[in-house]
């Protein structure tokens, strides 16, 4: 199953592949931010997120991922399908009072975005992707342009949803239990 290891794994490939992004051990442009689902609770967390990274982010490019949320459809015959809605930011630092610079950022992130999802398609289109039912369906994918955020960051936001089987891993496992 394509779970949060594997989804944290392919978007930090990602970062680390992409010529503009160059995520390194030396020269950190990906970080992992973990979101839940209660809107208080993501506001919340958003905040302080956000005014940690003013401090943690390199220049250049960075891909942020963020966790994503899983809603369950049963398909009939005990089969069941996960829905999991995953996001990815990519965000670069604006000059403070500069709308030209802020509009050349947004769109290069827009374009790296587009890039970094394409990425993550093929991933999806692989014989092992298919193999084990998982897919991302295009028409369910969004791209949203944010700013400022950190210190005066703007970027893109790519959220997309991708579908696996879920009937194994709600399967009931006696071992879990004791008698």
């Amino acid at each position: 199953m394509f779970a949060n290891l594997a989804y944290t794994a392919l978007l930090k490939e990602a970062a680390t592949r992409h010529k503009e992004i160059k995520h390194s051990d030396k020269e950190c442009h990906f970080v992992k931010l973990v979101l839940s689902a209660d809107p208080v609770q993501k506001a919340t967390y958003w905040t302080s997120f956000f005014s940690a990274l003013k401090t943690k982010l390199k220049p250049g490019i960075t891909l942020v991922a963020i966790s994503y949320e899983a809603d369950y459809e049963d398909t009939g015959d005990d089969k069941t399908l996960t829905h999991r809605h995953g996001s990815f930011i990519i965000l670069e630092k604006v000059k403070a009072g500069d709308d030209e610079h802020r509009d050349e950022v947004l769109e290069r992130t827009e374009r790296i975005a587009h890039e970094v999802m394409g990425f993550v398609l093929l991933a999806f289109r692989s014989p092992e992707a298919r193999r084990q039912g998982r897919f991302i369906n295009r028409s369910d994918m969004a791209l949203d342009a944010i700013g400022p955020v950190a210190d005066n960051h703007y970027g893109n936001q790519f959220a997309f949803k991708f579908t696996q089987p879920a009937t194994k891993a709600l399967a009931f496992n006696a071992d879990a239990f004791t008698s």
